[in-house]
């Protein structure tokens, strides 16, 4: 499928989001008009979060450029599950490197925040080329919503971890080593395919309602706030 992109005169954040959008749709071929070095720079900087795609023309005119982005080496779509169980290693990854950051920051997460980001982004296109069965289509849409959500609060805890001074309290670690346990039951679910780990998920969330409000109410509501809305992500995902 070949599609055709106008962006001269938009900001990087429509560029970025209208390249990545036809990306997910299953576009194989895109043409993408600009008009400047500022509007180039950000289809460049784009092409990198795609997977198996590159720039195979740069077409320069005296009235607006055309630059052609390609699906040149991408992985075979039938990868599909073989990427989602890298999904689950990289947030298995982030809350490792989480739970250190609380202690001592030590560790910056964007290089595998940005690598999850590249994943979902193909695991959608795989959804929307239909490579997976057509009655899961809807599900694993949420699912993967909901799944780069708890990537995405799990970059942002730890970049205000970064700042000094910056600890978390005893109700906030508290959170943090339920949330953890959250994820390893939805981990076991999705790979040993057995329901009881879901409900171990879906048995903590009303003491998760109590615990987050308490935690808010305390000394790091910041720090409570990014763990509680983890938490939720992980929950949501556990029941898309």
């Amino acid at each position: 499928m070949e599609t055709q992109l106008d962006v001269i005169g938009h900001n990087p954040q429509f560029i970025r989001m209208g390249i990545m959008n036809l990306y997910r749709l299953g576009y194989d071929k895109i043409s993408i008009d600009y008009s400047s070095k500022a509007e180039q720079a950000v289809i460049k900087s784009t092409l990198k979060e795609l997977l198996g795609f590159e720039a195979v023309q740069d077409i320069q005119k005296s009235d607006k450029n055309t630059m052609v982005i390609e699906s040149i080496s991408e992985p075979s779509l039938e990868n599909y599950e073989a990427i989602v169980n890298r999904l689950f290693f990289i947030m298995q990854d982030l809350i490792e490197k989480t739970e250190r950051n609380m202690v001592k920051f030590s560790e910056d997460c964007d290089e595998p925040v940005n690598e999850a980001y590249k994943y979902d982004h193909f695991c959608r296109r795989a959804i929307s080329k239909k490579m997976v069965q057509q009655h899961r289509i809807s599900l694993l849409w949420a699912f993967h919503t909901q799944f780069i959500h708890t990537i995405r609060d799990l970059h942002f805890l730890n970049q205000y971890l970064k700042k000094p001074k910056k600890k978390p309290g005893k109700d906030n670690m508290f959170l943090f080593n339920e949330l953890k346990d959250m994820f390893f039951n939805l981990k076991d679910a999705y790979f040993k395919k057995e329901a009881k780990y879901l409900l171990k998920v879906y048995a903590k969330r009303d003491m998760l309602f109590r615990e987050g409000y308490n935690a808010l109410l305390k000394d790091e509501p910041v720090i409570a706030h990014h763990l509680w809305d983890i938490a939720r992500n992980i929950y949501l995902t556990a029941s898309p």
